[in-house]
């Protein structure tokens, strides 16, 4: 779990922690020139120019911020799942790539004194019982891959019970349309209600005529009243409106043309999932999949991609959806 990137430029630059390192060093020497000379220094601007200027860019930055996520998704899209990209493809290349990375050295820890030790992989099979009973491993020693890993080789779509479903996406010739939750906005409301609670006895009987043979008999001991707690599910009214009035609308269009829809959701289970499409009338298959997969593929909260052969054709922000017709016309001709 050591940290690989800075993560400060997100997917846009990825510098290791030595380069972020001396980067930072080297920013500091215009900092120390800044603090000890500020005296030989002069305004270009007028006060009040630059508190115009201050302020105008930070106004537009905040805006152009909230607009690639809110509003839309990103502007420019760094991240592995953008519009046009074969993800079948890539997830192919990159587990063959990590497949071929081969084992070099076992670095392990002596188990009495704590003293670390590097064996060759050839060493450690051919020594495998005596270096295990002496030795711990610490960390395997492999070659890199070829091609750098991505969230795109932990592209996992499930039902709810465990079935595989990526090749939905990724081995289909037909184009579908997957609705992509990160998030499922509800609420669970306790509520209690009284069940009756029978408990029962437990009689041996012998079987006559039989011998040796025995038959349990049950018999009602007592009938009583428990309170049980159950749970209420509430969706965020305007998280269900965007289903109401966003998706369902695409998925009646959509289903005119035979194209099929799918709604990948995380956090929650068989049966939200089942409330969910019943108070939002869409009639599609709910599967799920990773968080933090979803938040890699989309900003929006629903999102809409649309898939073909593998390849995803392009992606929408639940607020910028065109008309099934212009999706039909500009990317299924």
């Amino acid at each position: 779990m050591r940290v690989t990137d800075c993560a400060m430029f997100g997917d846009f630059l990825k510098l290791e922690p030595r380069i972020s390192f001396f980067k930072d060093i080297f920013l500091l020497l215009p900092a120390f020139y800044f603090l000890f000379f500020t005296r030989s220094m002069h305004q270009l601007f007028s006060r009040m120019t630059r508190n115009i200027i201050i302020g105008g860019s930070t106004i537009l930055l905040f805006l152009y911020c909230i607009y690639n996520f809110h509003w839309d998704e990103p502007h420019v899209d760094f991240r592995p799942f953008r519009n046009g990209a074969n993800i079948a493809a890539i997830k192919k290349a990159e587990m063959e790539a990590s497949a071929a990375v081969k084992v070099l050295a076992m670095k392990m820890k002596n188990k009495k004194n704590g003293e670390i030790k590097l064996f060759t992989y050839d060493e450690y099979l051919k020594n495998l019982s005596a270096i295990t009973d002496e030795y711990e491993t610490i960390e395997q020693i492999k070659t890199e891959p070829t091609i750098k890993e991505t969230k795109i080789s932990h592209f996992d779509i499930t039902d709810f019970d465990g079935n595989e479903k990526t090749n939905l996406y990724l081995s289909n010739p037909e184009p579908h349309l997957m609705i992509v939750v990160y998030k499922a906005d509800y609420k669970a409301i306790e509520n209690h209600r009284t069940i009756q609670d029978t408990l029962y006895l437990s009689d041996t009987i012998a079987v006559s005529g039989y011998k040796d043979s025995m038959q349990i008999v049950k018999s009602i001991k007592e009938i009583k009243n428990k309170d049980e707690v159950y749970y209420d599910i509430e969706w965020n009214p305007e998280f269900l409106a965007t289903f109401i009035n966003v998706i369902k609308p695409l998925n009646d269009a959509a289903a005119k043309d035979n194209v099929k829809m799918s709604v990948v959701i995380s956090g929650v289970d068989a049966e939200k999932a089942a409330t969910l499409a019943k108070e939002s009338g869409i009639n599609a298959e709910f599967l799920t999949a990773d968080e933090k997969l979803l938040k890699t593929m989309m900003r929006s909260n629903p999102g809409i991609v649309l898939w073909k052969n593998g390849v995803l054709l392009h992606k929408w922000h639940f607020k910028k959806l065109p008309e099934w017709q212009t999706i039909k016309e500009n990317f299924l001709k």
